[in-house]
């Protein structure tokens, strides 16, 4: 079962509706969190279409980007591999100049995280995370996940009520974010999906915010 968490803007879309549509997203919802992260309610896609607004490079646009969203993805694909008990153990084991060596790289990457959240977008961090990552599994001796799974923005109807919702699962945390409701209206994809867009890089970044240490979590 997935921790189920929503958005502002998704809390106040739901307590406008109607008594029987809300409990038919409700009900929806439910079915999103019992699943799991491996599957999803037969009205539910990730497939997700999107087109570009007439009005072009509004502030939402600017967290539309390729290159922020795939450093989200990667930054919480890392830091939930940091976090795992094999890695936690053998962060612990360190002592003296080793130990000094990953906490400053674990505050490192929470750094880069930051940075790049504040900036918009800013390459040059998304290729010193990945080197900061890559130095600390070296140093623990591991190699790189082989599979981990990716968060995805998927969006879930509600064909009898002609209502959406665009939701986010993130399987290595077992969360979903519920992120925005609204009228099953293809023409309002673009600037839906941009807003989801953003709001779900931002849930996931969250948990690079915090100063790390080694042998304990965010």
């Amino acid at each position: 079962m997935l921790s189920l968490h929503t958005t502002e803007a998704f809390e106040s879309w739901f307590a406008a509706l109607a008594d029987a549509a809300a409990e038919d997203v409700a009900t929806a919802v439910d079915l999103v969190q019992a699943l799991g992260p491996e599957r999803c309610p037969p009205q539910s896609s990730d497939l997700v279409l999107w087109y570009q607004s007439a009005e072009g490079a509004d502030f939402t646009d600017r967290f539309f980007d390729s290159e922020l969203y795939q450093f989200a993805t990667r930054s919480r694909r890392a830091l939930a591999h940091l976090q795992t008990p094999a890695v936690q153990r053998r962060l612990a084991r360190l002592s003296g100049r080793e130990a000094l060596y990953a906490e400053v790289m674990l505050e490192r990457f929470a750094a880069l995280a930051r940075r790049w959240r504040r900036g918009f977008g800013e390459p040059a961090a998304g290729a010193e995370l990945d080197a900061t990552y890559g130095a600390m599994l070296e140093l623990l001796g591991l190699p790189a996940p082989s599979e981990v799974p990716t968060p995805v923005l998927r969006e879930l109807q509600i064909r009898e009520r002609r209502l959406r919702v665009l939701y986010g699962v993130d399987p290595a945390s077992e969360r979903a974010l519920m992120i925005l409701g609204e009228a099953l209206d293809r023409q309002a994809y673009g600037p839906s999906v941009r807003r989801a867009l953003a709001l779900w890089s931002e849930f996931l970044l969250e948990d690079c915010s915090p100063r790390l240490q080694a042998g304990s979590g965010c």
